[in-house]
């Protein structure tokens, strides 16, 4: 089991661009805080980390993020984190923020506003966004990849705007 101990001992790696830890449930908001302050990261992958906070996502926008997994790290993230992600990243290409069950239609929006080079997005499993979300979404004239399965609030208001806002190669609506 990696500690907190482990990965704030790799932080001193000024040339680390990208950190998988998926699936490390003993890790904490003080471990990412300390990579994202010692790394140069574009690339995170923190899915499974349930005892992250929206403090440490937001430390980790603060790297400029073109790529980031936080699915099934739901447990204490909000649409601030995500929020914070849509502001400072807008370089982002691919978002999964599978199973984050607190977000709302204001994080998808923001990030659909800050990021016009997203090309895949997995809101799969976030239960409160509506048409919304995905109608903003539709302006990402890059976005090839959206999984929204389990998003049952969605109507076909949703998929006729994104069928006609983005060039899609993958969708999953199951």
């Amino acid at each position: 089991h990696l500690t907190d101990e482990s990965i704030k001992a790799i932080a001193g790696c000024a040339l680390l661009t990208s950190l998988d830890v998926s699936g490390c449930g003993n890790l904490t908001d003080e471990a990412l805080q300390s990579i994202a302050r010692g790394c140069e990261l574009t690339s995170v992958n923190v899915s499974g980390c349930r005892n992250l906070t929206d403090e440490a996502i937001k430390a980790l926008a603060s790297c400029s993020l073109r790529s980031l997994n936080v699915a099934y790290c739901g447990k204490l993230l909000t649409d601030e984190s995500i929020k914070a992600v849509a502001a400072s990243c807008p370089s982002l290409t691919s978002l999964n923020v599978a199973d984050c069950k607190f977000l709302t239609d204001s994080s998808i929006q923001a990030i659909a506003t800050g990021c016009g080079s997203l090309t895949s997005l997995d809101v799969s499993r976030c239960k409160h966004l509506t048409d919304e979300s995905i109608k903003a979404i539709a302006g990402c004239a890059l976005l090839t990849s959206l999984d929204v399965s389990g998003c049952g609030n969605l109507t076909d208001e949703a998929l006729q705007s994104i069928a006609r806002g983005c060039e899609l190669t993958s969708v999953n609506v199951s």
